[in-house]
């Protein structure tokens, strides 16, 4: 009996830890898409907040910040961030 309540523990706790990501894949989703306003009452102009990937998340200072150099970084994990960098900019120009 106690060690079904230990997986079902741990499996509440995972099922809240899903939801977190979720939520937080949804918030980030609502800032990625920030705008703010530029210019004047009569002619205001809408501008995005985060102009590059960069901008919102820095992926070199947060390797830095948890210690991990970034000569560290696997090749696939270089690419994926080369695809997000193409999109983020895809974006900007429409």
């Amino acid at each position: 009996m106690y060690e079904y309540t230990l997986r079902m523990r741990s499996y509440y706790l995972t099922r809240v830890d899903k939801e977190y990501d979720m939520h937080l894949q949804a918030w980030l989703n609502h800032q990625v898409k920030a705008k703010r306003t530029k210019g004047s009452s009569k002619n205001p102009k809408q501008e995005y907040v985060y102009k590059a990937f960069n901008d919102f998340f820095n992926y070199e200072k947060r390797l830095k910040k948890v210690g991990i150099n970034h000569k560290d970084v696997t090749i696939e994990e270089k690419k994926m961030a080369m695809v997000a960098e193409r999109v983020n900019k895809r974006e900007e120009v429409e």
